[in-house]
């Protein structure tokens, strides 16, 4: 799934950089689209991002990549 989810949001996989926070906002995106509430998608995001994980910040960095994602999704 991960590869699928990175294709379709990444604009067909056009993009060069595979890098983690690139997933977490193709995640996002996915979620958005499945109808997911914000608190649904950081839940699946704390599970899921390799990022968040190594960050200190971690719940306001997935937060940003979640409103970066609705913004994007409308």
């Amino acid at each position: 799934m991960r590869n699928w989810v990175y294709w379709k949001f990444t604009d067909g996989g056009k993009r060069q950089s595979r890098d983690r926070s690139t997933y977490d906002f193709a995640l996002a995106c996915f979620l958005i689209e499945q109808g997911r509430t914000d608190e649904q998608i950081l839940a699946v995001l704390q599970r899921k991002s390799e990022k968040a994980t190594a960050r200190r910040d971690a719940e306001r960095y997935l937060k940003m990549t979640i409103a970066k994602a609705r913004q994007r999704k409308g």
